[in-house]
């Protein structure tokens, strides 16, 4: 671990998952599920027992618990960069938390703080290691499956549409520029509440 927690802290952790073996197999499941099915909305399992920070929803909590480990690095944005879910990753997932986003395997952010500025700051890979980009888990307001933007390519049979609460048209107009530079990019998983929907850069983001 990056820091000491001393007894108090400890005492004051939000617990994680009420079986750690069963439920984080059964979250990963999901997660590989959105994935393989871009656009395609998930329930995550196991979040009855599951405790987490005040500020960080149970998909996006859930997904940390299983997604990150004493290897991976993560990134808080400003507005979650608090001392409770400091803690509470570092002891339930042992992960290093990093400074700047360049730095991160993972970055976890808010909808409002998701501007192309700063995603491009994320690792996209390179043509050589395309694998090593970063993942952005991004916190919106809902996710329905009705929307304006058309969302085409692996996994997809035809096509879906998608309504994302609270992610801002520059966004989406960024993702539609970074579409050019595949493999390269970077993945995206966006979660409210209980629900997670997974955009990995080999999907086409359009209008019509």
């Amino acid at each position: 671990m990056s820091a000491v927690l001393d007894t108090g802290t400890l005492g004051e952790l939000a617990p994680a998952f009420a079986d750690p073996v069963h439920d984080g197999q059964q979250v990963f499941r999901t997660l590989l599920e959105a994935m393989s099915r871009p656009g395609r909305i998930q329930a995550l399992p196991a979040l009855a027992g599951l405790g987490h920070p005040a500020d960080v929803q149970p998909a996006l909590a859930a997904s940390l618990l299983t997604l990150l480990d004493a290897d991976t690095r993560l990134w808080l944005s400003p507005q979650l960069d608090q001392p409770a879910l400091r803690a509470w990753c570092r002891f339930h997932c042992g992960a290093q938390l990093v400074a700047e986003p360049e730095q991160a395997d993972f970055a976890l952010m808010n909808a409002a703080e998701a501007t192309p500025a700063l995603l491009l700051r994320l690792n996209p890979g390179d043509d050589v290691a395309p694998q090593d980009s970063a993942t952005a888990l991004i916190a919106v307001d809902g996710i329905s499956a009705e929307g304006a933007l058309c969302w085409q390519g692996p996994g997809i049979e035809h096509q879906h549409r998608l309504g994302i609460e609270g992610v801002s048209d520059a966004l989406w107009a960024w993702r539609q520029a970074q579409q050019a530079d595949f493999p390269c990019g970077i993945d995206i998983v966006f979660a409210a509440g209980d629900q997670i929907v997974a955009l990995p850069r080999s999907t086409l983001i359009g209008e019509g």
